[in-house]
């Protein structure tokens, strides 16, 4: 009979609320990143885990991975930002800059996936 590890003998609530916790810490690094490109490699090191402990975390709390999580943010902010802007050029590509896409055409890809619609679109929704 071998011997249990410490982590497999820790309750699993324990467990969750360290998952919790790892999840917290990296949407606080997110935030801090502002519009900055944002990598596995920068999550990992700010939460002090290794990669399959953050995806375990994020599936657990979020039900995503981590990147897919943090940019569907960035999409849902610059959905925000397109439907609280007057209409005007320079709109759209300000939108994907401050969501943290600097290729726009993926901006516009990613955008029309999760939307059902063009960012160009949104921002001109309530346009007579």
């Amino acid at each position: 009979m071998g011997s249990t590890s410490p982590s497999a003998r820790r309750e699993p609530g324990e467990r969750v609320k360290r998952l919790e916790k790892i999840v917290r810490i990296a949407e606080g690094h997110f935030v801090a990143a502002s519009n900055r490109p944002l990598s596995l490699r920068d999550l990992c090191a700010a939460t002090g885990v290794g990669k399959g402990t953050l995806y375990s975390a994020f599936h657990l709390v979020c039900g995503a991975p981590p990147m897919a999580y943090f940019r569907k943010l960035r999409l849902i902010q610059a959905r925000i930002f397109l439907l609280t802007s007057e209409p005007s050029r320079g709109r759209v590509k300000q939108a994907a800059l401050n969501a943290g896409f600097v290729e726009f055409g993926r901006f516009a890809v990613e955008y029309r996936k999760a939307f059902g619609e063009s960012p160009s679109s949104t921002l001109n929704r309530f346009q007579d």
